[in-house]
């Protein structure tokens, strides 16, 4: 049997970029903190602008924020990148910018980096909003 004549399986074909998990960022408020949302890849590419102007728009407005991180997948220096400047940002606002729920890959890149130093990081979402609202005022928000 010559297996040239045989019908040729097609190949697997790699995962396009654009078919994995895209960013998608997604707020809501809570009295005077914002929560941010960021489920998929905080990598580079046009969905890290809309991560700035979602947390850049409540800093402006004198409100903090509270980036959940809790749905990335992963983050390359692009995303360090941003999360640096949003951080320089909010300091510049004389406002706050805090993370919760972050995976630990994404901990271990942030920590190696030394990002840690600049923004304060919360085991869960309840943990961040309590530490800008205070207990009592969170328990009655939520």
């Amino acid at each position: 049997m010559n297996l040239a004549s045989e019908p040729s399986m097609p190949e697997a074909q790699p995962t396009p970029a654009r078919d994995r998990m895209a960013l998608a960022v997604e707020s809501r408020s809570i009295r005077d903190v914002v929560v941010v949302y960021c489920k998929g890849r905080l990598e580079l590419g046009e969905a890290l602008e809309e991560v700035v102007g979602t947390v850049k728009a409540p800093l402006r407005a004198g409100r903090s924020v509270l980036l959940n991180l809790g749905e990335v997948e992963t983050i390359d220096a692009a995303g360090l990148g941003v999360l640096a400047e949003l951080a320089a940002y909010a300091a510049e606002s004389s406002r706050e910018l805090r993370l919760c729920s972050v995976p630990r890959k994404v901990a271990e890149v942030i920590s190696l980096t030394r990002l840690v130093q600049v923004l304060d990081c919360y085991p869960t979402e309840k943990d961040g909003l309590a530490s800008y609202l205070g207990i009592a005022a969170f328990c009655r928000a939520s």
